[in-house]
This record gives structure tokens, sequence and C-alpha cells, in this order.
């Protein structure tokens, strides 16, 4: 297993957010929430509970236990759209920690208890009514009608051009 902190660095920034435990499950939804709005633009980040905030490990024991209750931060649908997050063990400085990797939502903003969040810098902040239109505008740029999106692996080699002019009619 590799070390976290030697791939994440040892402080915290916009898609990395450290937490000591997980006892204040409202801080952990609020995390959860910023970084699946992503407004970084970056694709998801991480949230490492088991890590304090000079960047040294707690200590933390995880088991699956701890594990199913980071996993359930999902199921419970206080965040909302229902982010996409990967639950897992992981090492970070050399101590056990549990790394949060949460996916940039597609369907922005999302809401903790209908409350959009936000990492600005090294803070979970709510979000302003400017970044929350930013967040809405991403969601939009995203949503193109199935013939309109792309399909991966393909290339311009892969269109039958012949079928394309058999069809054009001269208009």
């Amino acid at each position: 297993m590799a070390d976290l902190a030697l791939r994440l660095g040892r402080g915290e920034r916009d898609d990395v957010e450290w937490k000591r435990d997980g006892e204040d499950r409202n801080l952990l939804r609020k995390a959860v929430c910023a970084l699946a709005n992503d407004l970084p633009g970056r694709g998801g980040g991480h949230l490492l509970v088991g890590v304090r905030n000079d960047g040294t490990p707690t200590g933390l024991t995880v088991n699956d236990g701890l594990i199913l209750q980071f996993t359930n931060i999902r199921d419970e649908a206080r965040v909302l759209p229902l982010p996409v997050m990967t639950v897992e063990k992981a090492m970070f400085a050399g101590g056990e920690c549990v790394r949060v990797w949460v996916e940039a939502a597609g369907m922005r903003p999302v809401r903790f208890d209908g409350v959009v969040w936000v990492r600005v810098g090294t803070s979970t902040r709510r979000a302003t009514r400017e970044e929350e239109l930013v967040l809405a505008e991403r969601s939009r740029a995203g949503d193109v009608t199935f013939d309109q999106r792309s399909v991966g692996g393909t290339a311009v080699g892969d269109l039958d051009v012949e079928l394309f002019r058999s069809t054009h009619t001269g208009r």
C-alpha cells in the first residue's frame, strides 16, 4: 500500500482535506459535499480521516466497521445528489487513515441539508451565490443529448464517410 503523503504531499489544499477523526459527522458531510462540487475543477478530491492539521497521523486503527461508517454517508441521502465516492483503508505518513475519494458531481450544485458547500483554499465554506451559479452552469454545460456525446476510443477514420455522402440530398 503506497503512502498517500508521498503522492498528495503534507499540506491540505482545495482537493485534499484532513480530519482527525470521524466524530463530527456533519463536518464529514460538508467535506464530501464540497469535494463533490469541485469548484476548482480538479475532477474530485480526497478526504483523509486520521490525519492532524499538521499532517501527522493520529494513530487511527482502521477496520471494516469504520470504513462502513464513512460509506454510509452516501446512503443517508443528506448529501444530494448522491456523491460518487470510494472509501478505503490507506496509509498517510506511516499511519493508517480512511481515504474517501469523492468524484466531481455531474449534477451540480451538490447540497448537504439544502446548503451548497465548496472548498476554497484549505477551508470548506458555504458557497456564495456566484459560486452556486458557476457550479450550476458547469452542470448545464455537461448536459448534452445522446447523439452529441463523444465515444471514447474512436477516431475520424471510424466514420463511414461514403454513407454520409450517399445520404446527402444536395439541399
